[in-house]
């Protein structure tokens, strides 16, 4: 279960400011047009079949499909959880909400008068992170790193042969290659592509604690990464948003109640 409290953060410099809302589990963090909520994917049997009632037959024969009972309630609050968030943004309810994957690949939520807006679901054991952008793109991932290689084969597999250097560098070099993962995995869906051999292709940043810093990849737009803080520790989570389209569209962020 994810932890009832959170802690506060401190404004940013710049005008970004970071909190978190001491309510419980789905407290949300928002920049500017960008929404990102934390989601228990083991709640309470009475929550699961309420939020099962909010699936389309699409998304219910999906949940079918898991093998084991865990994974199908996993996927019933991960499904349901992301049409309460795009709804919330979309001015609608959850049920009027369509799920779509545009021909890019990103995926997609539109209202019956609204949207599409940017939308991007990550999920490891019982923790999901759903990210929603009224604009532009968005892309989210969290990982635990537990039961992931940080062998050599791995770190060559996933890294670039500059970004092996910086990692041999760290004294962090585990925590460090969990943040790689995680941002290009973000930034990857936030493009429409899946991770496959592009991870290589791809460098980030490898800042700690990176928070709407900006960055240019190699298709030449300027995006922002974000690392969050996770629910429990050996997690790391990454959201990219962007592309930017000013040099001083740099996103804001307050926190909303759960």
């Amino acid at each position: 279960m994810l932890p009832r409290t959170a802690r506060r953060w401190r404004p940013e410099a710049g005008g970004a400011g970071r909190y978190a809302h001491r309510r419980g589990p789905a407290a949300r963090v928002v920049t500017a047009s960008i929404e990102v909520a934390w989601v228990d994917l083991d709640p309470g049997a009475s929550e699961v079949r309420a939020l099962a009632r909010l699936l389309s037959d699409d998304e219910r024969a999906r949940v079918a499909t898991r093998a084991t009972s865990a994974l199908r309630r996993r996927a019933t609050v991960s499904l349901a959880r992301r049409r309460v968030l795009a709804a919330d943004v979309l001015a609608t309810t959850p049920s009027a909400v369509e799920l779509r994957v545009l021909p890019d690949g990103r995926r997609a939520a539109v209202g019956p008068r609204s949207g599409p807006i940017a939308i991007s679901v990550a999920t490891s054991a019982d923790t999901g992170l759903v990210a929603v952008a009224s604009s532009g793109s968005v892309g989210v991932d969290v990982e635990d790193f537990a039961g992931r290689p940080s062998t050599d084969e791995f770190v060559a597999r996933v890294a670039s042969p500059a970004e092996r250097t910086q990692l041999e560098s760290r004294d962090d070099r585990d925590r460090a290659l969990l943040a790689l993962w995680t941002r290009k995995e973000a930034y990857l869906k936030a493009i429409g592509e899946g991770i496959g051999a592009n991870l290589r292709r791809v460098e980030v940043p490898l800042d700690a604690g990176a928070w709407a810093l900006r960055w240019r990849p190699a298709d030449g737009a300027t995006w922002y990464l974000f690392d969050l803080d996770c629910p429990r520790p050996g997690l790391a989570a990454a959201v990219v948003a962007g592309p930017a389209t000013t040099s001083e569209d740099l996103p804001t962020l307050r926190v909303r109640p759960g």
